[in-house]
């Protein structure tokens, strides 16, 4: 400051004062809750800004979080079709299966029905023999021959 001004400001002071003596003890306190309130006004920035820093960081932390729910979503939909895929096709091998075991019992029913219409014909045979042969006497029929 320059000395001119000091002594403008050296000479409203002792106006102050003769005006009222308590007014510069008014100012005094002022000026004291005025450098207390620059101190919480201080902090306050520095809250202010640690609070900015904390709030960048979420706003990562939440796009970092949304990045791995979206690869996880998509990764449980690949997974899903994968096994939509192979339950397709277990079916369809479950299907074939069941077809060939269809062919397989009506070949083997086939079979069966023919092994027993031979074997009641074998009976049925049988049994013509067996009447055949009680009503012959074999005796007589073996002493025709020389």
């Amino acid at each position: 400051m320059t000395d001119d001004l000091q002594t403008k400001i050296a000479l409203l002071e002792k106006e102050i004062n003769h005006l009222d003596p308590e007014l510069s003890m008014k100012v005094a306190l002022l000026e004291k809750e005025v450098s207390q309130y620059n101190g919480l006004i201080a902090k306050f920035d520095l809250t202010i800004d640690k609070l900015t820093d904390v709030s960048t960081s979420l706003e990562k932390l939440a796009v970092v979080h949304e990045q791995r729910l979206t690869y996880q979503e998509k990764k449980t939909e690949e997974i899903v079709e994968k096994m939509n895929d192979e339950i397709k096709r277990i079916v369809e091998t479950l299907d074939k299966l069941a077809t060939k075991e269809e062919e397989h019992y009506e070949d083997l029913s086939t079979r069966m029905h023919a092994i027993e219409k031979w074997k009641w014909t074998v009976v049925g045979g049988a049994i013509v023999a067996s009447l055949l042969a009680s009503k012959v006497d074999f005796s007589k029929l073996f002493t025709f021959i020389p």
